[in-house]
């Protein structure tokens, strides 16, 4: 009885840390936190890149994509713990894509998932296009009827268009910019409300005896032809040169054949 009595305390002891281990359930905070500060870094053509703020006693990150912002987003990647960037390559010119980050801890059946991040809606490089809406039309928060509409706009309206998406029913979108009462807008619209509109060049007439055409925008460049006073030339651009003056970049024709490059604005005259 007395050994008994001695070693109660210690016996009870054992008894309610197995109990714990055992019984009572595991602290949240071993999960993960949320991923922050999910960005776009360098994009190309047909590349993104991403990165985020990066979390200590993890085991990874797991990257996911959807074409649509609200569509089924499908894991692209595993990430090592120690890298908190990716680089999602092979993807189409002019075209958004959405990205959301978590982390987890752990392998097999004892994973744990830390909370996803904000979606992130990132776009390939393509040359902005000008395009016109064919009637009344709402600019959205998102691609997709259900999301908020930002305003409307009438047909006619100069939009600039950044790039394509879709929305999760496969409907293609534009994502677009355009003033409406001297604000910036940015926003979505169905992309068969929208006509493209072709960008018309100016003609211009030189107005020296003899100027000359050079290979870049400067009084000291190469030059790489002359024209006479009256030949017609087609305006493709302007551009600032070295000394701050205005120079233009032309395309005329001479001998039958077709030519680019600088001329003085001075001395041609926009027809």
């Amino acid at each position: 009885m007395k050994n008994t009595k001695k070693y109660f305390p210690l016996l009870l002891g054992l008894t309610i840390l197995l109990f714990t281990l055992t019984v009572l359930p595991v602290s949240a905070a071993s999960s993960p936190g949320k991923i922050q500060k999910l960005k776009t870094g360098v994009t190309t053509h047909n590349s993104i890149n991403l990165s985020w703020k990066s979390q200590s006693s993890i085991s990874g990150y797991q990257v996911y994509r959807s074409s649509a912002y609200d569509g089924k987003y499908k894991l692209l990647m595993t990430i090592h713990p120690q890298i908190h960037a990716f680089c999602n390559r092979n993807l189409k010119s002019g075209t958004e894509y959405y990205y959301k980050v978590r982390s987890f801890t752990g392998s097999g059946k004892n994973i744990r998932y830390g909370k996803f991040s904000n979606i992130l809606a990132a776009h390939t490089k393509a040359a902005t296009k000008k395009a016109v809406p064919t009637t009344w039309v709402n600019i959205r928060k998102h691609a997709g009827t259900k999301h908020p509409v930002i305003t409307s706009i009438g047909p006619g309206t100069s939009v600039s268009v950044i790039c394509t998406t879709q929305d999760k029913s496969g409907n293609s979108w534009r994502r677009i910019q355009c003033s409406v009462n001297g604000k910036t807008i940015k926003g979505y619209i169905r992309s068969n409300l929208l006509k493209e509109t072709k960008k018309t060049n100016k003609t211009g007439t030189v107005t020296a005896y003899l100027l000359n055409i050079r290979k870049y925008p400067d009084a000291a460049s190469t030059i790489i032809g002359t024209l006479n006073r009256g030949q017609k030339v087609t305006i493709l651009g302007t551009k600032k040169g070295s000394s701050g003056k205005t120079w233009y970049y032309i395309r005329y024709t001479k001998n039958g054949r077709t030519k680019k490059g600088y001329a003085s604005t001075k001395y041609i005259k926009i027809s």
